[in-house]
């Protein structure tokens, strides 16, 4: 939503000058504590670095659920045919981890018994794995999901609809909550309105078109980059 709210100017509309930097989620973290970085759109990991002690806060979340597809090479049919098979996710311990631990218990699979979950990296790195046969299905956050259905895979379901997790959504400081409550604010209203504006069905085509967009532009560069950071 986070880029969303960037491209179709819902940052510019509140003033802020909103620049998205690419990073990985344990230098994301320490660049947001030290005061190099403003706002991060990790979520889950903010909160868990927040009960490790750090000094961050979840100030809005846009998701009431992960938006990720399961993704299968063409033959599987439904999730009871991924039992020998491999799965791949971005790593162990992360969300799609947990995500794809549960959706396979949620099928009756036992995770490391009948499927083998392997750690791929980023969405590039899986949509790769899957043309190249190193894995028979993903977890894929969207719009990657879209973009390996336009590749030839499918998408055998939006592991949202059994994993309830609230996902997505902005982070920043205690200090900057604290010194710049004013900007805090116009950066939640900005998501909470690109949010409204994404979900309304007067607005499909619209949103489906930038989807689309969003999805082939993807660049290979950004593949070993998962979180996006807002300077302003």
């Amino acid at each position: 939503m986070s880029y969303f709210a960037r491209d179709l100017k819902f940052f510019e509309r509140e003033g802020l000058d909103a620049k998205i930097i690419y990073a990985q989620t344990n230098v994301v973290l320490a660049a947001l504590t030290a005061g190099n970085f403003d706002y991060t759109n990790l979520a889950t990991s903010a909160v868990e670095a927040t009960l490790r002690g750090m000094p961050l806060r979840l100030i809005a979340v846009t998701n009431a659920e992960p938006l990720w597809g399961i993704v299968v090479r063409k033959g599987i049919t439904q999730l009871s045919e991924l039992k020998g098979k491999k799965v791949g996710v971005s790593s162990f311990g992360g969300t799609s981890y947990s995500a794809a631990l549960y959706v396979l218990k949620h099928f009756g699979l036992r995770p490391k018994e009948d499927v083998v979950l392997v750690a791929m990296g980023g969405t590039t790195e899986r949509i790769a794995a899957l043309k190249h046969a190193s894995i028979d299905a993903a977890v894929i956050p969207a719009p990657g999901d879209m973009k390996a259905e336009q590749e030839g895979f499918k998408i055998l379901m939006d592991a949202g609809a059994v994993y309830k997790l609230p996902n997505g959504g902005m982070s920043t400081t205690v200090t900057k909550i604290g010194q710049n409550s004013a900007e805090v604010r116009r950066v939640v209203r900005a998501l909470v309105l690109a949010t409204k504006f994404f979900i309304e069905p007067q607005n499909k085509t619209e949103v489906t078109k930038y989807l689309t967009v969003f999805s082939i532009s993807i660049r290979p560069q950004q593949k070993n980059f998962i979180d996006a950071l807002f300077l302003h």
